[in-house]
């Protein structure tokens, strides 16, 4: 969305300066940009974001976070608990959230969804509104495990998707012996930080050997 990081800390900046305490803190985050990454405490995740990924995209990745080591930035490995969850509890609190906003053409005009979609928010027609709640309590209680488990550290990094940038025709995606749908893939490693509500930037950090763009976030 930006060309680098410094444009989205400009974005950002217009972002926040609002409300009651606008202006107050107006150049806070270019600031912080100028003084690099000397002392800054790098979680790298033991588990899960580098469990089933591209071995190219591996490679790219902790280039990427070597550099920023070389930069001054100190590496930490940390345990993350819950990830696995983190599949399920989008799914139900986004299609239900979904509905929310599409029900009125969901009943009226359903042939102007694609079948996948439309597909996904029928079957949740009937969600009761406790299990919806239910999710919402679980989503809370991960939030609050993965923010103590960065207690220890001031960012996370590691790969915005686990493989490089795929073609529009591609259904699937090989991980060894396994195979993954696309669309599972390019969720799979940006959900954690969405559910938490945590700020995130995917930062491109090379090519494959298809030439097709790797990000590390």
């Amino acid at each position: 969305m930006t060309r680098c990081v410094e444009d989205s800390a400009i974005i950002l900046e217009a972002i926040a300066d609002h409300g009651a305490d606008a202006g107050k803190g107006r150049g806070r985050f270019l600031r912080g940009l100028r003084r690099g990454v000397q002392g800054l405490r790098i979680g790298i995740p033991k588990q899960y974001f580098f469990d089933r990924i591209r071995p190219d995209v591996r490679r790219l990745v902790m280039d990427a976070i070597s550099c920023l080591e070389d930069s001054g930035a100190k590496l930490i490995e940390i345990d993350l608990p819950g990830m696995k969850e983190t599949a399920e509890l989008a799914a139900e609190i986004t299609v239900a959230e979904a509905l929310v906003y599409h029900w009125k053409w969901l009943r009226s005009r359903p042939g102007d969804y694609g079948d996948d979609l439309r597909t996904r928010m029928m079957e949740r027609l009937e969600m009761p509104a406790v299990t919806y709640l239910r999710y919402q309590a679980r989503r809370r209680a991960y939030a609050e495990r993965l923010l103590r488990a960065m207690g220890v550290c001031d960012v996370i990094a590691g790969p915005t998707i686990p493989m490089p940038a795929c073609f529009i025709q591609d259904t699937e995606v090989a991980f060894g012996r396994s195979r993954e749908s696309v669309r599972n893939a390019l969720l799979r490693l940006t959900r954690p930080a969405n559910l938490a509500g945590l700020p995130a930037i995917s930062v491109p950090c090379g090519f494959s050997r298809r030439d097709c763009p790797s990000g590390s976030s």
